[in-house]
């Protein structure tokens, strides 16, 4: 996976998801059958996002598939 970084060359949990739902939300693909349900994946992006989540390959992978169904119009507000 490619993540922006940060100029240390680093990158954080919240940029791999980030970079994940910009692709997700540009590329608007079809969505596979087995596509994990918001259930699944809203934990990961708050994980994420909170910078606690150690794995940037599920943070960027998590963010895809929100940003593909942002596109879709299947995100509802988070309180």
């Amino acid at each position: 996976m490619r993540f922006v970084t940060l100029r240390n060359g680093q990158t954080t949990p919240a940029i791999a998801f980030d970079t994940g739902f910009v692709s997700g939300f540009l590329k608007r693909e079809t969505l596979p059958d087995d596509a994990p349900v918001m259930a699944t994946l809203m934990p990961i992006a708050e994980r994420c996002l909170a910078q606690t989540e150690t794995d940037h390959d599920l943070c960027n992978a998590a963010g895809h598939m929100l940003g593909v169904r942002a596109a879709r119009g299947e995100l509802v507000p988070a309180s």
